[in-house]
């Protein structure tokens, strides 16, 4: 026999057994509440009952079905802008590479919409519109990013200190990179951008005092940080007050890492800055800061005219004639090489 046919067959007996009882005692049932009461067979209460639950089990699968379909919906559409945000923000990044501003601009700030990550594409948004000049897009861009998500904060304090930085806004830059919270004070992009913007305002001490922060974090290549180190040094000779110039020169040079503080062009900026200083103090450390770097440049053109270039500054008697008579006879032949 199939299970079909056993299951029937079950069925037949506990019906049989069912009716038997039902028709031997119907049994009573008294529902009284305040002036009302209901009486039937117990029967008949059981059969209310499976029908009450049953009825309640079909609505609750109606309500189900019909959140379910709403979730489902919700859902398509939401995989349906992820995919239009993802085209949009290709055809943003597409247009960015292409320098073509205005068509990337409103491709990303679309793109955003959708986007699962709407930060990035504001935040490029924000970058077209700063090559369109449109001040107010960009800073509309930037605060929608934060909005969007907050953990974002860093990335957009960067990028907004980077594009205020590029629009000559450097006091607004600084600001913006001061006001980030400690945790992001050590990121490269931070330290460098920092640096950039205090040489912008002139803050040259405080940019000499980043460089060991900046080599170590390699927040620039070491040609840059050369040339932020010479703009620095550079700078502090238009100190007006010449004991605050002393003392930046003295603090800036310290700062400095050995193997920076032997670079010829940043040993002639030293200098230089000395001999601004006009004491006798001072150009007695000039001239013995480029002796020393003169002899290791050498080999060296480039650095040596640079150096030889200062020392033609140095206020003695003798001048650079003096320097020479002190080299030995293979520096001079490699001098006179040069």
């Amino acid at each position: 026999m199939s299970v079909l046919g056993w299951i029937l067959l079950l069925a037949l007996v506990l019906g049989a057994i069912l009716g038997s009882l039902m028709l031997r005692d119907p049994g009573y049932v008294l529902i009284v509440y305040d002036t009302f009461s209901l009486e039937t067979s117990l029967w008949g209460a059981l059969l209310a009952l499976a029908l009450l639950i049953l009825a309640v089990r079909l609505l609750f699968g109606l309500f189900g079905n019909l959140f379910l379909a709403r979730s489902r919906l919700q859902q398509w559409n939401r995989t349906r802008l992820q995919r239009r945000g993802r085209q949009q923000l290709r055809i943003g990044l597409q247009h960015f590479l292409e320098r073509r501003w205005q068509a990337a601009e409103q491709a990303l700030a679309r793109s955003a919409k959708g986007s699962e990550q709407p930060a990035v594409s504001l935040l490029f948004a924000a970058r077209a519109a700063q090559q369109r000049g449109d001040r107010s897009a960009r800073d509309q861009f930037l605060q929608q990013a934060l909005e969007e998500d907050v953990s974002t904060s860093a990335s957009v304090s960067l990028v907004r200190a980077e594009l205020l930085l590029q629009d000559g806004q450097s006091e607004q830059a600084l600001a913006s990179l001061l006001g980030m919270k400690a945790s992001a004070g050590q990121h490269p992009l931070r330290l460098r951008l920092l640096a950039e913007s205090q040489l912008a305002v002139g803050d040259y001490a405080a940019a000499l005092h980043m460089v060991p922060a900046l080599r170590k974090r390699q927040a620039m290549d070491e040609v840059a940080l050369e040339q932020l180190v010479a703009a620095g040094l550079d700078g502090l000779r238009g100190i007006s007050d010449p004991t605050q110039r002393a003392q930046a020169l003295k603090l800036g040079w310290e700062a400095l890492p050995k193997d920076l503080r032997r670079m010829p062009r940043l040993a002639a900026a030293y200098a230089r800055g000395q001999l601004s200083l006009a004491t006798r103090d001072a150009v007695q450390r000039a001239e013995s800061t480029l002796r020393d770097a003169i002899s290791r440049s050498l080999d060296n053109a480039s650095g040596l005219a640079a150096l030889l270039e200062v020392y033609t500054e140095v206020p003695y008697a003798g001048g650079p004639a003096d320097y020479l008579k002190g080299l030995s006879g293979e520096q001079l032949k490699a001098l006179e090489g040069w």
